[in-house]
């Protein structure tokens, strides 16, 4: 007696069924250990993320900055090892140049661990706030908005009114602001936009340790009667001193009024303030009018005594054949290059 065609079709369906299960249990398995290996890779990583931190620790409104490179101060404030390869830092959202990393006694950077990153940034502007990222592994990182406080800083403490001026000698002064000595042969000095020869340097003590200051003599040709600029520069420290006025040690304005000036028996009579800071003698002056120069006749300081600072001079000179109709001009030569210009007319007494 045969198996009947239903039986067998049954059986085909069932034996089929248990085959497709199978193979859907091995994909499903499959699936689920792919699947349970992700999640578990997932936590492992978030694990990791979560236990890596970082905070810079530098004081913001003064990141230190000497000869090109930042200092920068990061702790590992999280709970666990952080490699040093693995540390990336942005400054204003460009990549730098870590130039050294170093930790206590040279240990890993483990946890409460403070590192010190120097970074080079040679072309960073001195003023203004700059942004600073630092990243480490897993993608963890912090960041800071900062200033920078040069280790190396000057400063010009001339009076701006007075700066002291002999022909063709310019006297500046410099302070040393920062926190390390500086060498004054590396300063280099342009006045009114020009470098100018150093002639001399003095420091107290002879080094320009911080605080001390540092007098340079500079030879620059300048006019009394116009204001000057001045920048000094040091390595990455500069100052700048801004529309200064020179006090030369011999200086005089011939203070007379232009439309007339005393002439009397062929002798003209100027009035000659001392706007310096020395004494001058009246031996040392030389008068040209219109050209040749001209015979002094007499002087005397009006109130007595020496021709000091602030002072007035009364100083004849012998010019005949003046008219009164025309324009004359008269030159004073007085020591160290100083002069006295004026163009004027006779008034005749």
């Amino acid at each position: 007696m045969g198996i009947p065609e239903t039986a067998i079709s049954h059986t085909i369906f069932v034996i089929a069924a248990i085959l497709i299960s199978v193979s859907l249990v091995a994909v499903f398995a499959s699936v689920v250990n792919d699947f349970s290996h992700s999640i578990e890779d997932k936590s492992n990583r978030l694990s990791r993320e979560i236990r890596t931190d970082i905070q810079i620790i530098n004081d913001p409104t003064a990141v230190p900055y000497l000869n090109g490179n930042l200092t920068i101060y990061v702790k590992n404030t999280g709970r666990t090892t952080i490699e040093n390869d693995s540390v990336v830092v942005l400054i204003d959202g460009g990549s730098a140049n870590i130039t050294s990393f170093i930790t206590p006694n040279g240990v890993r950077w483990y946890t409460g661990i403070t590192a010190n990153i120097s970074v080079h940034a040679p072309d960073i502007e001195l003023k203004g706030d700059h942004s600073l990222k630092v990243i480490v592994m897993h993608g963890t990182s912090d960041s800071i908005i900062f200033r920078i406080h040069s280790l190396s800083a000057i400063k010009f403490v001339n009076d701006p009114l007075q700066v002291p001026y002999t022909h063709p000698m310019l006297t500046l002064y410099l302070l040393n602001t920062g926190e390390r000595g500086l060498d004054t042969g590396l300063l280099q000095l342009m006045v009114d936009g020009e470098y100018r020869s150093i002639e001399s340097v003095f420091v107290i003590g002879g080094d320009w340790d911080p605080g001390e200051i540092a007098r340079f003599n500079v030879t620059a040709e300048l006019r009394q009667d116009r204001t000057h600029n001045a920048r000094a520069e040091c390595g990455e420290a500069s100052a700048t001193l801004s529309g200064f006025r020179i006090w030369p040690r011999f200086s005089f304005d011939i203070t007379n009024d232009p439309e007339a000036v005393p002439y009397n028996n062929s002798n003209l009579t100027f009035y000659l303030h001392n706007t310096g800071n020395e004494t001058i003698s009246p031996t040392t002056l030389r008068v040209l009018v219109n050209g040749p120069m001209k015979e002094i006749v007499v002087y005397k300081v009006i109130g007595g005594g020496e021709w000091v600072p602030e002072s007035t001079l009364n100083l004849t000179v012998k010019a005949e054949g003046l008219n009164s109709t025309e324009l004359h001009r008269v030159r004073v030569n007085g020591p160290q290059g100083s002069t006295g210009t004026m163009e004027f007319y006779v008034k005749e007494e």
